[in-house]
C-alpha cells in the first residue's frame, strides 16, 4: 500500500456531473470571479444603505427602573450589589409589566420622554415599596 500516492479526481467528477469534456468548474466561471472581485472592491456600507430607519422598541418601565433604582437603594440603605439590584428590578418589572414604545424619529423620542414622565411616579412608588422590604436584609458588599 502506497499512502504517498495522490490523485485528483475533481476533473473526472466534474466531467461526469456536467456531461462535458471541459475541465472547468461551472460554479466558478469568469463571470462569477468578476462579480466577486467587484463586490470586494465596493464598500459594504454602500451596498447596505437604507433610507428607512428601522424602529427600535424601548421598554419604558425597564429604563425607568434602571434610572431610579440606584438612588432609591442608597436612600433606604439597601444592598447595591448586582444580585440584589437584579432581584429588585425583576420584582418591579413583574409587578408593573412592560410598556414598549417604538422609536423611529425625533417625534417618537419626545413621546418616549413624555411617557417616561407619566410612568415615573408609579415606578418610583413600586421601587420604594420593594426597597423598604429589602432594607433589613443582609448586605452583600
Amino acid at each position: 500500500m502506497s499512502r504517498n500516492r495522490k490523485s485528483s479526481k475533481t476533473a473526472h467528477v466534474l466531467k461526469l456531473l456536467t456531461n462535458s469534456s471541459d475541465n472547468v468548474n461551472p460554479m466558478i466561471n469568469d463571470g462569477f470571479k468578476e462579480e466577486v472581485i467587484h463586490s470586494r472592491i465596493q464598500p459594504k456600507a454602500a451596498n447596505e444603505q437604507n433610507d428607512d430607519p428601522k424602529p427600535v422598541a424601548v421598554n419604558v418601565i425597564s429604563e425607568l427602573v434602571y434610572e431610579i433604582m440606584p438612588e432609591v437603594l442608597s436612600r433606604f440603605n439597601c444592598c447595591t450589589c448586582d444580585v440584589c439590584q437584579a432581584e429588585i428590578s425583576i420584582k418591579v418589572m413583574d409587578e408593573l409589566g412592560t410598556h414598549y414604545t417604538p422609536i423611529i424619529d425625533e417625534n417618537s423620542y419626545r413621546q418616549l420622554n413624555q411617557i417616561k414622565d407619566e410612568k415615573r411616579k408609579i415606578v418610583t412608588r413600586k421601587l420604594v415599596s420593594i426597597a423598604f422590604k429589602y432594607r433589613n436584609m443582609t448586605k452583600h458588599i
